[in-house]
């Protein structure tokens, strides 16, 4: 067909360990690297922020921060969806970790204490989640 698009219709959930090598805990690996790419890039241009403050640069911390924490929503065209079908445990780490480091890296000024605290918030909650929750 001349001028047209194709469409795959194959659903994600079918790409097995079988056909590709990829589980459901590797594609929740993948969707959460891309949140945390946004998170990364945001503490990039915090630094930079520190470094000569202007306002894009803010704007630009908090459309990044928008864009991870909105991602994480377990909605099924977001990359929430796929972390939360993957494991109810990985997903409240990572969106603990993630709206953790995102209200730190908008408050606090130390970024190693925004990746510290954040890695140990998002790992109390997970524990909470596991013992009172999952182990039910």
């Amino acid at each position: 067909v001349y001028g047209g698009f194709l469409m795959s219709f194959v659903p994600r959930q079918r790409l097995g360990y079988f056909r590709y090598g990829l589980s459901f805990q590797n594609m929740a690996t993948v969707a959460l690297w891309g949140n945390l790419a946004s998170l990364f890039l945001a503490l990039f241009f915090k630094i930079a922020y520190t470094l000569s403050p202007s306002p894009l640069i803010n704007t630009a911390i908090i459309v990044n921060i928008m864009l991870a924490c909105l991602n994480m929503l377990p909605i099924p065209p977001l990359t929430g969806s796929t972390i939360f079908f993957a494991s109810r445990t990985y997903y409240i780490f990572s969106l603990a970790l993630i709206v953790a480091a995102s209200l730190m890296i908008f408050y606090i000024d130390s970024i190693l204490l925004t990746i510290i605290g954040s890695l140990l918030i998002a790992a109390l909650v997970a524990l909470i989640w596991h013992v009172f929750v999952e182990l039910k």
